[in-house]
C-alpha cells in the first residue's frame, strides 16, 4: 500500500485497475473498504497470494477484507481493534456486497489463533481463546492435513442452498444444534485438561 503522487487509484490483484474515482473500481471489496475508511483518491493497493483468490474454501475473501482494512487504517495512522476489523469486514461483505455468508471467517481472520466463537441472535459475536495444554494443541496439529485439489468453486450457490435447507428442514437444524453442543463440550474438556495439568504441576512443585 502506497500513497500515489496523483489523484488516481491503482488496485493490483489478479488484474490491475487504474481509475480516477473509487466508484469506478470493479473489485467490490477494495471499493467498499475505501469508501468505509473514506479514502477515495491517491492510493495504490497491491496484493499477492500463493493460492487462488476465490473458491478454495479457506475464507480468502474475508481474510483479504480484514487485512485490507487493517492496512488502510495503519496507512492513515489509525488503530483498529480485532473486533472493529471483523465487524466492518462483515458489514462490507454481507451488507454492502450482499454475500450470502456467515461471520466466522472474518472473525477468525481478525483474532487469529484457536478461538471459541459464539454467534448470538442479536448479531453480536463473542470470541474467547481456547485454553488447552500445549501437548493437546500439538496432537491436534499433528492430525490435520491440508491438500490442494486444484478445484475451485463459488460458495454463493452452496451457501444459499444451505440457508434454505436449514430454515425449512427441522432435522438439519437439529444437526447444527448438535454440532454446537459438540464444540461446547470440546472447549470444556480442553479447559478441564489444562486445569488438571496445572494442578498436578503445582502439586509436584509443592512436594
Amino acid at each position: 500500500m502506497n500513497t500515489k503522487f496523483d489523484h488516481q487509484i491503482r488496485a493490483s490483484y489478479s488484474v490491475t485497475e487504474i481509475v480516477d474515482s473509487v466508484e469506478q473500481l470493479k473489485h467490490q471489496l477494495i471499493r467498499e473498504a475505501l469508501r468505509l475508511v473514506r479514502r477515495e483518491k491517491s492510493i495504490e493497493i497491491t496484493s499477492i497470494s500463493d493460492i487462488p483468490s476465490q473458491g478454495t474454501g479457506l475464507g480468502s475473501s474475508s481474510t483479504y477484507t480484514v487485512g485490507l482494512l487493517n492496512a488502510l487504517y495503519a496507512h492513515s495512522g489509525r488503530f483498529a481493534s480485532a473486533e472493529r476489523l471483523a465487524h466492518e469486514a462483515c458489514h462490507i461483505e454481507i451488507d454492502r456486497c450482499g454475500a450470502p455468508i456467515g461471520k466466522q471467517d472474518q472473525y477468525i481472520a481478525a483474532y487469529g489463533g484457536l478461538q471459541f466463537m459464539q454467534f448470538n441472535p442479536d448479531e453480536t459475536v463473542f470470541v474467547d481463546p481456547v485454553i488447552c495444554a500445549p501437548e493437546t494443541k500439538h496432537r491436534l496439529e499433528q492430525r490435520l492435513l491440508m491438500l490442494y485439489t486444484g478445484i475451485t468453486r463459488s460458495a454463493d450457490g452452496v451457501l444459499r442452498e444451505q440457508r434454505t435447507n436449514t430454515s425449512s428442514d427441522a432435522a438439519k437444524r437439529n444437526n447444527l444444534h448438535q454440532m454446537v453442543q459438540l464444540a461446547t463440550t470440546c472447549v470444556w474438556r480442553c479447559a478441564t485438561t489444562i486445569s488438571t495439568h496445572s494442578a498436578r504441576s503445582c502439586t509436584r512443585a509443592g512436594s
